[in-house]
């Protein structure tokens, strides 16, 4: 049995903007210095060269290194900007005698690495309000009753589900063993049905891949242990969406099947039958089909999205859909219902980071 997210006592807010007539507007911020970090309204967005959506509208902008005097700015974004910012040097104290330390090798700290890697694809989804589930009568069941959620504050997501390259630096950091090369290796679907195979794991999903691939084969504590290494690496807390999370920012603002409208179109997305060039072949890179308002890649198909379980239930939803699953089941509603420690080559993750 999945919980009912229904809210029975709606949650007091300000008055919000109607999201339909909101927009998300590109910010490229970059500056002359190496292993800075960016504040963007209080919150840390990793370093530069990075490049942001955020909502039209005033926004406050900090770049720190230290050693340097901070750039500090606010900005009205109404269209596509970049901001070049040049932090000036601080001057050292000049003192009577300096002893010289015994030279250490130089080495990138691993937050930093993460920084860059992780961070950058990082966007604000807006607070509001929406309508969730089966909006449209084309749903299963479990995707009903359709319940009008608030989200009472904005909260930052990655654009992009974790990519293999981003789960390798996981892995080499920690010498982290998934649960699929532990034991009984990895599903893949066959005839409608899951099989699996003892070889298959994120390394090998049974599929070519690369460093931009999203990473599969993955259980929901593989993505969980992952969320609490970026925690600690970069000092900010990176989870799993909840159900609702994932739906509002999958939706941007839309009450539509799919981000662009009803119908799925050709070669919009890789889900199966979806005119892709990796339809019902493997997942496709991160990032290969144009966003959603938000700013969010691959919600429609591509892999199955791990979300957050509340304590309590023994089974966890996985949405968006797959590059092996029908359109059907790509919709912004359908809601798949796993154990906890199934895997498989058409199931991945993405997370948020806490204000």
């Amino acid at each position: 049995p999945v919980s009912d997210y229904s809210v029975k006592k709606p949650i007091k807010v300000e008055p919000l903007p109607d999201l339909k007539k909101s927009k998300m507007v590109e910010l490229t911020l970059r500056s002359n210095v190496y292993d800075d970090e960016v504040f963007i309204d209080g919150v840390s967005y990793g370093a530069t060269r990075l490049t942001t959506s955020l909502p039209k509208g005033f926004h406050d902008i900090e770049i720190r290194k230290r050693g340097y005097k901070s750039y500090k700015a606010r900005i009205d974004l109404r269209k596509a900007q970049t901001i070049n910012a040049n932090l000036v040097k601080v001057p050292e104290p000049v003192v009577a005698e300096v002893t010289a330390a015994p030279e250490q090798p130089v080495t990138a700290p691993v937050a930093s690495i993460v920084n860059k890697t992780s961070s950058a694809s990082i966007v604000v989804i807006p607070a509001g309000k929406f309508k969730m589930g089966d909006i449209n009568g084309n749903g299963l069941a479990n995707e009903r009753p359709v319940v009008e959620k608030t989200i009472a504050n904005s909260f930052a997501m990655q654009s992009k589900e974790v990519s293999v390259g981003e789960y390798e630096q996981f892995v080499a950091n920690t010498g982290y063993k998934t649960e699929a090369e532990k034991d009984r290796g990895c599903a893949y679907y066959l005839n409608g049905e899951p099989v699996w195979e003892a070889t298959l794991n994120w390394r090998n999903p049974g599929f070519d891949q690369e460093s931009d691939f999203p990473a599969v084969c993955l259980t929901y504590n593989d993505a969980k242990a992952y969320a609490d290494w970026l925690s600690g690496q970069t000092g900010q807390l990176f989870r799993l969406p909840n159900e609702v999370e994932w739906e509002y920012a999958a939706r941007a603002g839309k009450e539509t099947e799919y981000p662009w409208g009803n119908e799925i179109g050709k070669n919009l997305a890789n889900c199966g039958w979806c005119g892709s060039e990796w339809s019902n072949k493997s997942a496709a890179p991160t990032g290969s089909f144009s966003p959603n308002a938000f700013g969010l890649y691959d919600t429609v198909g591509n892999v199955w999205e791990w979300t957050n379980k509340k304590s309590g239930q023994s089974d966890v939803a996985v949405r968006g859909g797959a590059w092996n699953f029908a359109p059907s089941l790509a919709r912004v509603s359908t809601r798949l219902i796993l154990a906890p420690d199934f895997r498989a080559n058409y199931i991945g993750f993405r997370l948020v980071r806490e204000r």
